[in-house]
């Protein structure tokens, strides 16, 4: 109900969806819902802060090893 009235206001969702999908080797899926959990939410507590950093963590680390096998 309150995602109908204000859209992305819970980030945390936004992780647990992005995880879901990684953890389905669904890397595209993946990726859309943590760039949402890291652009979408403005970091107005907290664990909204928590949220950012982790799902940035998670991003970083999906592209480390394109990088490592580039090298």
């Amino acid at each position: 109900m309150f995602s109908l009235v204000q859209p992305n206001f819970f980030s945390k969702n936004h992780l647990l969806l992005g995880k879901t999908f990684l953890r389905g080797n669904k890397k595209e899926e993946a990726k859309v819902w943590l760039e949402k959990a890291v652009n979408s939410n403005p970091s107005v507590t907290v664990d909204d802060e928590m949220v950012r950093t982790l799902s940035n963590s998670i991003r970083i680390e999906m592209v480390a090893p394109v990088v490592k096998a580039i090298s």
